[in-house]
């Protein structure tokens, strides 16, 4: 078989392995395909939300992060960084993140019904914290 050959079938396997819920063995996968084809920004990003699935969130944002500095206007690459960067509850940076992928993905409704999940979280975080000054005064 070809390097040409093992790429493609890495990258496959990732792919099936991930709609199957394997998602270690996904990650495993893009790594193999990464090291050769370390410039791949799809397989950077599949690999992110993979990382994500495991609940790696920080490794996660790392993916994400290179998916962008390989190709800065991947919309799902910052979705993906966005929702990561909610599951830690860093919201600000996770709208941030969204509005970056509504600009470069401006018709994706799912990525506008992703950015209200942060910006609920965040509301309510920023109402208990009020609530929990006035309570202490």
């Amino acid at each position: 078989m070809s390097q040409d050959q093992n790429l493609q079938t890495w990258y496959e396997q990732g792919n099936a392995l991930y709609k199957v819920g394997r998602f270690e063995g996904a990650v495993v996968r893009f790594d193999k395909f990464l090291d050769l084809k370390p410039d791949h920004y799809e397989a950077w990003g599949q690999r992110g939300c993979a990382l994500y699935e495991l609940g790696s969130h920080e490794e996660a944002i790392v993916s994400f992060e290179r998916a962008i500095h390989i190709k800065p206007k991947f919309a799902p690459a910052w979705q993906g960084k966005g929702i990561a960067l909610a599951k830690l509850g860093r919201y600000e940076d996770a709208i941030a993140s969204f509005g970056r992928a509504l600009k470069y993905a401006p018709d994706d409704a799912k990525l506008g019904i992703t950015r209200v999940i942060p910006m609920r979280a965040f509301t309510n975080t920023k109402k208990r914290s009020s609530a929990l000054i006035r309570r202490s005064n």
